[in-house]
């Protein structure tokens, strides 16, 4: 990523240029893994739910689904209210 800016002097000439680079190769292919992993998880014929500190569901996978017959949404929203 970058971002950055010419100064130029009264007649319009660029005299100096500031910025800053961010290298995000590394962020970039992290993403691309976390989306690799949900997509497996996501195809496992097993229920795989995840509960936050409250034991409240913050994910729900297809097998899940299939399993308790219930949506992600379905049972994002009932456990929050219990």
């Amino acid at each position: 990523m970058e971002r950055g800016y010419l100064l130029r002097d009264e007649h319009g000439r660029p005299v100096r240029m500031i910025g800053s680079m961010i290298d995000v190769t590394g962020l970039k292919r992290s993403e691309e893994q976390i989306g690799q992993q949900a997509a497996l998880i996501d195809l496992t014929r097993d229920a795989l739910l995840v509960l936050d500190g409250q034991e409240r569901v913050t994910a729900w996978n297809s097998g899940a689904e299939r399993m308790y017959g219930w949506t992600a949404q379905e049972a994002i929203e009932r456990w929050r209210r219990i």
